[in-house]
């Protein structure tokens, strides 16, 4: 890199702690990236047993309503579901 480039001269005003920085910088945004990809791939999945859980409700399945939650005990939306449903009574 030629001394006059701006980054260059950033890291060398900064001095080693620079690269640490730039590290977990570089790290935060790939967790930041891949969680925002995970919650959008989950909520798309989520709605789907969604309608699914409330069309079998609306038809008086209640049966069906809760065999088709449990079966995807693994997505948080349905552990909210069926916390409150059993909670209720």
């Amino acid at each position: 890199m030629a001394p006059d480039n701006p980054i260059f001269n950033l890291f060398a005003a900064g001095g080693v702690v620079m690269f640490p920085l730039l590290a977990f910088s570089i790290l935060a945004s790939a967790l930041i990236i891949e969680r925002v990809i995970f919650w959008l791939r989950l909520g798309s999945y989520q709605n789907s047993v969604v309608y699914e859980a409330i069309n079998l409700y609306r038809d008086n399945n209640v049966v069906g309503t809760f065999e088709c939650l449990r079966k995807k005990t693994d997505l948080p939306i349905v552990r909210i579901f069926l916390g409150r449903c059993i909670s209720a009574g």
